[in-house]
């Protein structure tokens, strides 16, 4: 099967009508109609349209998502995982679909050395010295203001310094609080 259309760095609608959206991972937003984007979400849309365009797919399901699409993971003829690739690019990060097990946690090594080398949109995305708060049960981190960091249990609240300690931690922004990647001239 093929693809059809690329909305996201994270999500592809296949030739016969699917939606399917790339297991064990998470990308930067793109804009939508009155939805703000980033342009850290252009680039990772892009690397995903480049490596699945024109490319026979294999998927591995792994269910369904709350509105309705296959989670998957994706394989090219070739065998390469396409999940894998974009966290390895520094195109997406993981993001935890309840317990990790031992793919996302070499997933976790992949992303480690892809944040620490700022490959992808990891250049963009500036180490500020902020706090940001995590959620334990969710794997999710908010900016430390953000009213819905309050709302976290604090048996469940995890405090980190940085957006990158808590991406190197195994957690993810909430859609409130994606970092703002900071944008060179021509994205």
């Amino acid at each position: 099967m093929r693809a059809d259309f690329i909305p996201d760095g994270d999500t592809l609608r296949l030739k016969d009508g699917r939606w399917v959206r790339l297991w064990g991972l998470d990308a930067p937003e793109v804009g939508h109609g009155q939805k703000k984007g980033s342009c850290a979400g252009e680039v990772s849309r892009r690397a995903l349209k480049r490596q699945v365009t024109g490319k026979d797919l294999y998927l591995q399901s792994e269910g369904k998502d709350r509105y309705g699409r296959l989670l998957a993971r994706i394989y090219l003829e070739n065998g390469l995982c396409v999940n894998e690739e974009m966290i390895r690019l520094g195109m997406a990060w993981v993001f935890f679909h309840g317990k990790p097990d031992e793919t996302l946690l070499r997933w976790m090594g992949l992303q480690e050395v892809s944040v620490r080398s700022r490959s992808g949109f990891w250049a963009q995305i500036p180490d500020n010295p902020f706090p940001v708060i995590g959620n334990r049960r969710s794997h999710r981190f908010h900016h430390a203001e953000c009213p819905l960091a309050q709302k976290i249990s604090p048996r469940n609240r995890i405090r980190f310094s940085s957006y990158v300690k808590a991406f190197m931690a195994g957690y993810a922004p909430a859609r409130e609080c994606i970092p703002d990647p900071v944008c060179p001239q021509g994205l």
